[in-house]
């Protein structure tokens, strides 16, 4: 059954014409950090890729490190699961657009939201927008545009304690 859907799934890709893909609105980090239920800074230190219950599809769940907090009450060496769509599991994987990839080992600043469930799994707000690696002092966004650490994590919390303006 398994196979069949990724076949299915396959079929229809190649249907899609080259270079076609889906369009994402950027939404501001503004927005983004307003709407956040929590903002960690931490560090991914496992990663692991399930069929979902259905057999449907992969989800991927980063296991975080939470180093500090920018919003919300997540305590420096807390553990949160961050959830996303796809990933590897045996010879099959499925690859999702726009949806964030955690790497072990990998130093991030997530902006969270809740999941439906369980109830102690998270979701990055607005996929892949609300991840920023961090590498050599800087916050890196989606796009790979770059801004010191420092200064990204002072904006932010002006903006949680501030609101948009």
């Amino acid at each position: 059954m398994k196979t069949r859907n990724v076949l299915f799934a396959c079929v229809l890709c190649s249907l899609v014409p080259a270079g076609a893909s889906a369009l994402m609105r950027e939404v501001p980090l503004e927005a983004t950090a307003t709407e956040a239920a929590a903002i960690v800074e931490g560090t991914v230190i496992d990663r692991i890729s399930a069929w979902t219950d259905d057999g449907a599809t992969i989800v991927t769940d980063a296991v975080v490190r939470v180093d500090g907090t920018l919003k919300g009450s997540e305590a420096p060496g807390t553990l949160v699961t961050v959830r996303a769509e796809g990933g590897e599991v045996g010879d099959t994987g499925i690859w999702v657009e726009h949806q964030p990839v955690l790497r072990r080992r990998e130093r991030v600043v997530l902006f969270l939201r809740p999941a439906p469930s369980p109830a102690s799994v998270r979701r990055v707000l607005h996929l892949e927008q609300g991840t920023f690696r961090i590498e050599d002092g800087r916050a890196i966004d989606y796009r790979g545009r770059a801004a010191d650490l420092g200064v990204f994590k002072a904006r932010v919390r002006s903006l949680v304690s501030h609101g948009p303006r």
